[in-house]
């Protein structure tokens, strides 16, 4: 679906498949060169993993706000 995840397969998210948490935002978001577990993304999928949740961020370097409504509406229709 063109999110950022770790490597951990079981953690990507297929269409049709619920997310808990939507991540979005900008360069800081997507977590720029930095490795998946050191994002704020990895961070909270790891947390958000213990309790069953999935976490999808959808946050690209650059966005505004109107950017980031645009990409949340296309993941939702």
């Amino acid at each position: 679906l063109g999110l950022r995840t770790g490597a951990d397969r079981s953690r990507w998210h297929r269409r049709g498949e619920s997310t808990d948490v939507l991540l979005l935002g900008d360069s800081q978001t997507f977590g720029n060169n930095l490795n998946w577990p050191e994002t704020i993304g990895g961070q909270l999928d790891s947390i958000a993993a213990t309790v069953g949740w999935r976490v999808a961020n959808a946050g690209t370097g650059a966005h505004l706000l109107a950017n980031q409504i645009d990409v949340a509406r296309s993941l939702i229709y």
